[in-house]
């Protein structure tokens, strides 16, 4: 029996590491709109607007 381990792309382990488990993209609202956590952004990207941002952004919880 295969064992699967999931987790969504919050986190935080080398990039090695990421590659071998199935990763469920986090969605990121901005105050200027959503993004798809390492699709639409990569996490350079998230801090330099985390750094601009008036306001903390927010996340979803990927869907089942």
């Amino acid at each position: 029996m295969a064992v699967k381990i999931i987790a969504d792309s919050s986190i935080d382990v080398p990039a090695d590491v990421r590659t071998k488990l199935l990763t469920v993209p986090l969605t990121v609202f901005f105050s200027d709109g959503e993004y798809t956590d390492r699709v639409d952004m990569t996490d350079l990207e998230f801090y330099e607007k985390l750094a601009v941002s008036q306001e903390i952004p927010r996340t979803s919880q990927p869907s089942p």
